[in-house]
């Protein structure tokens, strides 16, 4: 049953509630909800945005990001970036970042692998994540 109406969903009894409609929030309530005795709800800030071109147009893939679709998210300044902050776009959508990108998965380079194992997280390098 989907619910968009905050005071329903509120006065709702669920065993379970996902926060955030991105795709990892949606599978995890996905395999929630395959047991009949279990209730599920999902709250997600943003709307269903299938019908918006700049979310269904695969030539118009990366126009929302830095939109009222995009959470906008900056890391803080790095030290190893030479003081920069870099954006990280967050899809502001049910469907998540997946709507910003065309669930389009890209590798980092291999500094910031290394880098992220210099840093102290070992396995976290260019060799054992490839």
């Amino acid at each position: 049953m989907l619910l968009t109406n905050a005071t329903l969903f509120a006065s709702t009894a669920y065993h379970y509630i996902i926060v955030g409609g991105g795709t990892a929030g949606l599978t995890v309530a996905a395999r929630l909800a395959e047991n009949p005795d279990i209730k599920v709800g999902v709250i997600e800030a943003g709307l269903w945005q299938n019908e918006d071109p700049r979310v269904s147009t695969p030539g118009l893939m990366g126009v929302a990001v830095g939109s009222e679709l995009d959470w906008g998210f900056r890391a803080a300044p790095s030290e190893i970036l030479d003081g920069r902050a870099i954006g990280t776009a967050r899809g502001k959508m049910l469907g998540g970042s997946s709507g910003l990108n065309f669930m389009i998965w890209g590798r980092a380079g291999q500094r910031e692998y290394d880098n992220w194992e210099k840093l102290g997280n070992p396995g976290w390098n260019w060799s054992e994540i490839l």
